[in-house]
């Protein structure tokens, strides 16, 4: 079974980071995202979700092209932002049926997940461009934000099992 894994994001892409500002520009310009909204607490989360790398790759940014969990064709970017005191909840408790590398264009996020082999809920914090968390396919895990407000973005494989 695979582990949940950090890993830290190398200089080289976090001087090719866009602002916040920009990714939601790119966003909205592809084509293929869906705007997902949640109604909880009585406030909206927006996340344009579901862009396949392979059909919209003029509006990929450079950083983004440099990860080495970007090359599937097969992958896909999701894009969360949050930026008021009531959508601090984030995603609760859930199971993915997929692979995701999450990291923070801004602000700053703790994932738990429940770790299989020890029985124990354990926790990565990650800031602004510095850390890129792997959570595998089928672990329990939530995101929770800790800052004011954050954008951050998951590139989203299919999983290998």
């Amino acid at each position: 079974m695979h582990r949940v894994t950090e890993h830290v994001i190398p200089q080289e892409i976090r001087d090719l980071a866009l602002s916040p500002e920009d990714i939601w520009k790119i966003g909205r310009e592809a084509g293929g995202w869906e705007l997902w909204t949640n109604h909880e607490k009585g406030n909206d989360v927006f996340m344009h979700r579901n862009c396949i790398v392979s059909d919209y790759p003029e509006h990929i940014p450079e950083f983004l092209k440099k990860m080495e969990q970007y090359d599937d064709e097969n992958s896909t970017i999701s894009m969360f932002v949050s930026d008021n005191d009531e959508t601090q909840h984030s995603l609760s408790w859930h199971v993915d049926g997929y692979e995701v590398y999450g990291f923070n264009i801004e602000g700053h996020t703790r994932w738990d997940w429940f770790d299989i082999p020890t029985g124990e809920i354990k926790s990565i914090y990650l800031g602004e461009m510095d850390k890129l968390i792997h959570m595998p396919c089928g672990y329990t895990h939530r995101v929770t934000i800790l800052s004011e407000g954050r954008t951050s973005i998951s590139l989203v494989l299919p999983s290998e099992f």
